[in-house]
């Protein structure tokens, strides 16, 4: 054998060992993929589930409903799937519908919230704070993605805002200006402004229903525009809108209380073709709209 065949023949065996002992991923260069701390050593990256979304939530206030919803397009309610036959924007990747949970890398939600399987998170924050949190969402495989939202909630120190009151009362009208049993149902939308203790602003007035009050038992809308104005002391308002006095207590993002006003013979009880009235006394709630 010739010294250069030898040294061939050296160089061909020593080739096949390098390059022969290689595994089929190490030649292709496919290691698998990483997403959202989750490795499960997958080489098509959209086959992984990965939940985005801002990593900072919108804000809330203690007492005000609250609902954020980590799947997009968000569940019709809380026993609606996330994911599934129609394609999903948040999570993606995987094979919905997926299900969601608290991480136990890091925190909890703010005190009052729940998070619901297919991804909402809702309640009535009862404390100010920021909180900072794991979410994770699964696919039916079992693949999941987890990730860290900061939640604020801050105090809510007024009234400002929209309301939607509701109004019952009893109307006692004297001299058969309203029969004895007559009850009226009223719909207000507040907008309440504040300054200090004093609040104001104006309300629109639809006087929906009445009942058991002879030609008065009609439904009737108005669209007058009345102004309101009254003292906030905290937890309580007290205020009036028009001709009606309201007084209540603030729970929970809500307004609940008694009105009356008219107490013949004030003259601001006197109307146009009616008698003066001793009217009326009842029972409100009010819900924040924004």
């Amino acid at each position: 054998m010739s010294r250069a065949f030898a040294i061939v023949l050296l160089s061909l065996i020593f080739g096949m060992l390098i390059f022969g002992c290689a595994s089929p991923s190490q030649a292709s260069g496919n290691q698998g993929t990483t997403v959202g701390g989750n490795s499960q050593g997958t080489g098509i990256a959209t086959d992984k589930v990965v939940l985005t979304g801002p990593v900072v939530l919108p804000e809330g206030k203690v007492g005000k409903p609250y609902e954020y919803s980590y799947c997009n397009p968000k569940p019709a309610d809380k026993l609606g799937l996330c994911g599934g036959i129609n394609p999903n924007n948040n999570p993606r990747g995987g094979k919905g519908p997926y299900s969601f949970y608290l991480g136990s890398g890091t925190g909890f939600p703010p005190f009052g919230l729940s998070l619901n399987l297919n991804g909402i998170l809702s309640g009535i924050p009862t404390a100010a704070g920021e909180r900072t949190f794991e979410v994770c969402a699964k696919d039916i495989g079992g693949d999941y993605d987890c990730e860290s939202y900061t939640m604020t909630i801050v105090e809510d120190t007024g009234v400002a805002g929209i309301w939607e009151l509701t109004a019952d009362s009893l109307m006692n009208g004297p001299e058969g200006s309203f029969p004895a049993g007559c009850q009226m149902e009223q719909k207000f939308q507040l907008n309440i402004t504040q300054n200090g203790n004093v609040i104001g602003g104006v309300a629109t007035n639809r006087l929906t229903k009445t009942t058991g009050c002879g030609i008065w038992s009609v439904e009737i809308k108005t669209a007058d525009k009345m102004q309101i104005s009254g003292v906030l002391s905290a937890p309580s308002a007290t205020f009036s809108v028009g001709n009606t006095d309201f007084i209540g207590a603030l729970r929970s993002g809500n307004m609940t209380g008694t009105m009356a006003t008219c107490h013949s013979p004030d003259t601001r009880c006197t109307k146009s073709g009616l008698q003066q009235l001793n009217w009326y006394a009842g029972n409100f709630t009010a819900i924040r709209a924004n």
